[in-house]
């Protein structure tokens, strides 16, 4: 990411967050365009006037809206924060309300986790991690604890406190739109299906299961051109 341009270098930074310099002869700048009038009044309309582009979940549902959706680059997803329902995690996988959750009984549940919380996965890749037993037992080790097979919500907590630090805002390209765009299609041929038998993972707040997975990016996908 660039931060600073002045008449001799340009100073960017790292994904490790540590600035170069870059000296350079000639810049050629190519920026974005801002926000369409259209889609600016209807953030204004629905409470979203203070952002630069649209709100949604996970399906690509406008935040505060029942049947609008949005993709591409007037939109942006909020994925939601694994520790904004942690309590409710630990009350998921602890079905005899033991008030302890063994390791066996997280894993039980560790797929839908995943599907719901992308950035679980991509926490424990970036630690290097083979699966959540690791990071149980890391969070287990820092806390003093010499169990290896059950822990507590404070344990649970201090496991997954990190997590969220893998969220990310998807690229403003084509291929994520194209993506996006197969997705909703896909998701609205089913949508009478999936009203009867949903297909999606556990709903941690409350019971049964979201009609669709959630929209998940597949970066090894061909690229798209889309003409507007």
């Amino acid at each position: 990411m660039v931060v600073n341009v002045n008449d001799k270098d340009i100073s960017a930074k790292t994904k490790g967050g540590d600035v170069s310099t870059i000296p350079y002869g000639m810049i050629v700048w190519s920026t974005g365009i801002g926000t369409r009038p259209v889609i600016k009044e209807f953030m204004k309309q629905i409470g979203q006037g203070n952002r630069r582009a649209l709100a949604t979940d996970e399906w690509l549902r406008v935040e505060g809206c029942d049947n609008i959706y949005a993709l591409g680059d007037c939109a942006s997803i909020n994925q939601r924060k694994i520790m904004e329902d942690i309590a409710d995690i630990f009350k998921k996988a602890d079905k005899d309300n033991s008030g302890k959750m063994t390791v066996k009984k997280f894993q039980k549940v560790m797929g839908e986790i995943c599907d719901r919380y992308p950035q679980v996965e991509l926490y424990l890749k970036s630690k290097g991690m083979r699966g959540i037993t690791d990071l149980l037992k890391q969070a287990q080790a820092e806390n003093g604890s010499n169990k290896s097979t059950e822990l507590n919500i404070e344990e649970l907590k201090s496991a997954l406190c990190q997590v969220d630090s893998q969220v990310k805002f998807l690229p403003a390209t084509a291929q994520v739109a194209a993506q996006q765009g197969t997705y909703l299609a896909k998701c609205f041929d089913r949508m009478e299906q999936c009203e009867k038998n949903p297909e999606g993972p556990i709903r941690i707040r409350g019971e049964g299961r979201h009609r669709f997975r959630p929209f998940r990016l597949y970066p090894n996908m061909p690229s798209y051109t889309l003409s507007h």
